[in-house]
């Protein structure tokens, strides 16, 4: 194994180890119910209190702005937190642009965590923050998403397009 590889495998370890320690408790709530309730049932009963859980963390990914006409600063203010943000995912930015800021995203511990322990119907309310945040900003920016890990595609899109008030 090189050195790059080993480096990769160690990575991947510690962001599994750290979703895990931020998931246990909604994971084994879902595995404890799916006993009585069916797996299925307890992911539709628990999911929307990950969507909750996570809104605060998709919050804190995206930039806040005031107004549509602040959308300049939106790339400059997402970059500021990818420190943040790199440790644990995998993602690089495919545009860059005065009306347009797009990440591709091809790993997030989140979903490899919930469909290595056999709950990938929980990943999509994980991502469902994203659309919230997204609703509560739609007066000064507007978000696409049409590939998305939690679905079984290759990565997610999150494209952030400035507001043109019509």
């Amino acid at each position: 194994m090189t050195f790059q590889r080993m480096e990769y495998a160690m990575k991947k370890i510690f962001r599994r180890i750290a979703a895990f320690m931020m998931l246990a408790p909604g994971l084994a709530w879902t595995h404890f119910l799916a006993l009585f309730m069916g797996k299925e049932r307890a992911v539709k009963f628990v999911g929307p209190y990950f969507t909750l859980a996570t809104k605060p963390f998709a919050r804190n990914w995206v930039s806040k702005i005031e107004s549509p006409a602040d959308f300049d600063n939106f790339s400059t203010e997402m970059k500021k937190k990818f420190w943040l943000w790199k440790p644990f995912f995998d993602f690089a930015i495919v545009q860059d642009s005065s009306d347009v800021f797009a990440l591709k995203i091809t790993y997030c511990p989140l979903c490899d965590v919930m469909q290595a322990l056999g709950l990938p119907g929980l990943t999509p309310f994980v991502c469902e923050a994203d659309w919230q945040v997204a609703r509560e900003n739609e007066e000064n920016w507007q978000f696409q998403r049409t590939h998305q890990l939690s679905t079984g595609d290759s990565y997610c899109d999150h494209t952030y397009l400035r507001k043109i008030n019509s």
